[in-house]
């Protein structure tokens, strides 16, 4: 009998878990991922929709698990404007190099579609669901049974599966301010956007303080190299 295997989530965890699945040689599995954005693969912690270019990711390319291809091989093969919207520096890189989230985001994109296209060419039954949320999940005898709206309609709809991967990750504040002028997270990065040039209080020295501090400062000016 055919199993079937479900994926919350389409972001860096839901990507290896599937990389490390379909390895093991899964290719008689159904396999269906659940994404409530629009694009599969980078997860919210890399995505461009949460983040400014200037905020830094804190891994190199020679700490990241490989997958179709290095994040070092990955960024040499990009166009320079490529690499200008994503404000890498083609000179500066190597496997240590630290690149902005965006462009780590990009590459686990690509990696995703890559990995979707080569297991569907090999006779994988896999789905991928973009804007497609889901709402509840509840065990029941047959298996996990997901509740989940459909796009383009929103249509509430329900399916068991045998098997169930809840890779949801960061849980973000639900509002944004407990009181004007405070700010509970620096994401989505365009609330930072609305901060005039005056002074800002950051509570806390760890890489959120450095991300806000860095975006703030590329939004109101820029740092300049001196010989």
């Amino acid at each position: 009998m055919t199993k079937s295997v479900a994926f919350v989530g389409a972001g860096p965890t839901t990507l290896y878990a599937l990389h490390a699945l379909l390895s093991r040689g899964a290719g008689a599995a159904q396999i269906r991922v659940f994404e409530a954005s629009q694009t599969a693969g980078c997860g919210s912690p890399y995505s461009s929709d949460w983040n400014d270019r200037a905020m830094l990711s804190n891994i190199a390319s020679i700490e990241i698990p490989p997958l179709r291809e290095t994040l070092a091989d990955w960024l040499a093969t990009r166009t320079t404007p490529e690499l200008e919207a994503m404000d890498v520096d083609r000179a500066s890189l190597d496997e240590r190099t630290f690149v902005p989230r965006i462009a780590l985001g990009r590459y686990f994109e690509s990696q995703f579609a890559i990995m979707v296209d080569q297991a569907r060419a090999a006779g994988v039954n896999i789905e991928v669901r973009t804007g497609c949320r889901v709402i509840d999940a509840a065990n029941r005898n047959e298996g996990v049974e997901l509740t989940f709206m459909s796009p383009p309609s929103q249509r509430v709809t329900k399916a068991v599966f045998d098997h169930v991967v809840l890779a949801t990750g960061h849980q973000w504040p639900s509002r944004q301010q407990t009181q004007p002028g405070y700010l509970l997270s620096p994401w989505p990065a365009s609330v930072l956007a609305h901060i005039p040039a005056t002074n800002v209080g950051i509570r806390g020295s760890s890489l959120t303080a450095i991300d806000t501090a860095v975006a703030l400062a590329t939004s109101h000016g820029a740092f300049i190299q001196r010989d």
